[in-house]
């Protein structure tokens, strides 16, 4: 069974935080680890981030977010599964995975991808992404529709690169790559959101096999990826599909996990109490009980990620989320939503 855990650490520095992090994990079963932090510095950022790849033992997957911890100085998130699982890692052309075997299904892990080149529009660097993912799913005979949960770390998500907006520069990358499979188990759960590192980044989980897999929909919002061209915004980059919508479900459940994407203040495709951040937190957890109870009867434990856009919105927030869930894991970063009127971003999964 895939299961998950949230750390924090309250060292001072992004070095030793990492060192206090990893010295909490007690599996040596990971499959995927995420660190959250705040640093004025992109090059310190980078260089920590190198060393991290000598440090991590078998070859580790793993992303290094720059969104600043609300609760910690320091987060990390990270999957991992039971004793006795198979596991492998692996490397390809220096892009880190992991592959898990158990109940006739294998996942497979990719963590924090990026284009590695400078001066690309977001468009071109998610088309490299996609690239490097397509070469790890032919290498491994995964489909591109295997994927079932991907996180989208987006920079500068709602500015505009001339006259095309980064966000949906990268929809538009995502739904010329999403082309080439036919989705018949619907697209993945999924998050889009910003970041303040200088590289668009992607995370993955990817399933196939002898698997269950079931599509949430919430039938008081339009599916993002038939929304209408009204809350769409501008692209004049690429060629193809202009304009095009978010291809996510509003969550999965796969194998009876309960995977929910990034979720907000929206009725229908509208944006609900605009300027107002409490009645916008509770709008965003009706939307995700709404999916968690067509999900069914799960009593496993809840995770959220909670991506708050303003640092005085936070104690707000929080408050709102510890009345709903109060035995949930919580991670409060701070991070622009895809919406310039959306205060509050909430993912969540149940394992």
């Amino acid at each position: 069974m895939i299961r998950k855990e949230i750390h924090t650490s309250n060292a001072s520095t992004l070095k030793e935080g990492i060192g206090d992090l990893l010295s909490q994990i007690k599996t040596k079963n990971i499959l995927m680890l995420t660190f959250f932090a705040d640093d004025s510095s992109i090059e310190s950022y980078r260089l920590i981030e190198r060393s991290l790849k000598h440090k991590l033992d078998h070859s580790l997957t793993f992303a290094l977010i720059h969104q600043k911890p609300f609760d910690a100085n320091f987060i990390l998130e990270y999957y991992y599964v039971d004793d006795g699982v198979k596991l492998n890692y692996k490397e390809l052309n220096g892009l880190r995975y992991g592959l898990a075997h158990f109940n006739n299904c294998d996942y497979l892990f990719l963590g924090g991808l990026k284009s590695e080149l400078k001066k690309e529009t977001i468009y071109e660097q998610a088309n490299l992404i996609f690239d490097k993912i397509e070469a790890v799913f032919k290498k491994e005979a995964f489909e591109i529709d295997c994927i079932q949960r991907q996180w989208n770390y987006i920079p500068d998500i709602v500015e505009y690169d001339e006259s095309s907006q980064n966000y949906q520069q990268f929809n538009d990358a995502r739904s010329e790559f999403y082309a080439k499979a036919t989705w018949i188990n619907g697209y993945p759960a999924a998050t889009g959101i910003g970041v303040r590192n200088r590289d668009l980044l992607i995370s993955l989980m990817a399933v196939k096999g002898d698997y269950k897999v079931s599509v949430l929909s919430n039938k008081e919002q339009v599916d993002a990826h038939i929304y209408s061209e009204t809350v769409l915004e501008n692209n004049e980059i690429g060629d193809g599909f202009k304009k095009s919508t978010p291809k996510f479900e509003r969550g999965k459940v796969i194998n009876g996990m309960i995977d929910i994407s990034g979720t907000a203040s929206i009725t229908g495709e509208k944006t609900m109490f605009i300027g107002d951040v409490c009645r916008q937190t509770e709008r965003t957890l009706h939307n995700i009980k709404l999916l968690l109870k067509q999900a069914g009867e799960n009593k496993g434990k809840q995770a959220m990620r909670v991506y708050v856009k303003r640092s005085d919105y936070f104690e707000d927030i929080k408050k709102v989320c510890d009345r709903e869930y109060p035995e949930a894991q919580k991670n409060y970063v701070q991070a622009d939503v895809c919406r310039d009127d959306l205060l509050v971003e909430i993912e969540m999964c149940q394992m």
